[in-house]
C-alpha cells in the first residue's frame, strides 16, 4: 500500500488530517520505529536492556513535554538518540556513589530550572505562552512522578538507575537551556 492509499484509507475513514501533517507523522513514527528496534538488538547485545529502559523511558518521557534539541538529518537523529540512549546508561556505573541527600537536591533543583526556562518550543511549531505553561505543569507532574522511582531505586539500593532518573532530566534541560541560548544569541 502506498502513502496516497493509506492517506485516503485514514480520510474515507473519518481521520481528518492535511497531507503535509500526515507525512511527517509517519516519518517520525518511522524514525522511532527504527530506533527502537537499534536500541532493542543494541542493548540485549551488551545485556543493557534493563540499564537502557531505566534511563530511556523518564528521558522520552521529560522530553516529551519540555522540547529539546532538534537535528534535520533523520540518520544523525537517529544515530544521536542511540548513542545518548545507550553510552548514558552505561557511563552511570562510572559515577561515585552519592548520599541520597545530593540526589534529590540535584533533582529538586531540576524541577526548579524546569520551573525557570519553560518548554522548549519546535522551531517548525511554535507554542503560544499558554500551550507552554501547560506542557511545563505536565513536565513537572512528570519530574514529581518519577521523584517516587528516584526514591524507591536508592531506597531498594539500587543506586545507579537513581542516577539513571536524574541524569535523563539533566540531559533534558541542557537540551532546552541550549535551545533557549540559541535563540536569544543566534536567531
Amino acid at each position: 500500500m502506498n502513502l496516497d492509499n493509506l492517506y485516503m484509507f485514514l480520510h474515507r475513514h473519518g481521520k481528518k488530517l492535511d497531507h503535509d501533517v500526515f507525512e511527517y507523522g509517519l516519518a517520525v513514527l518511522i524514525r522511532y520505529g527504527i530506533y527502537f528496534f537499534v536500541i532493542l538488538i543494541v542493548s540485549i547485545f551488551f545485556h543493557k536492556v534493563f540499564d537502557v529502559l531505566c534511563f530511556m523511558i523518564p528521558y522520552f518521557s521529560f522530553r516529551s513535554q519540555l522540547g529539546g534539541i532538534h537535528v534535520q538529518n533523520s540518520i544523525l537523529c537517529i544515530a544521536l538518540t542511540v548513542l545518548t540512549t545507550f553510552v548514558i546508561p552505561c557511563g552511570v556505573s562510572f559515577l561515585p556513589e552519592a548520599k541520597f541527600f545530593f540526589l534529590f537536591l540535584f533533582y529538586l533543583a531540576g524541577m526548579l530550572a524546569t520551573w525557570l526556562l519553560k518548554t522548549a518550543d519546535h522551531p517548525n511549531k511554535p507554542l503560544s505562552p499558554k500551550e507552554i505553561q501547560y506542557h511545563t505543569h505536565r513536565a513537572l507532574n512528570r519530574e514529581l512522578f518519577y521523584l517516587f522511582f528516584l526514591v524507591l531505586f536508592y531506597c531498594l539500593d539500587m543506586p545507579l538507575y537513581a542516577y539513571e532518573i536524574l541524569i535523563s532530566l539533566w540531559i533534558c534541560l541542557f537540551e532546552i537551556g541550549f535551545v533557549h541560548l540559541k535563540r536569544r544569541f543566534l536567531c
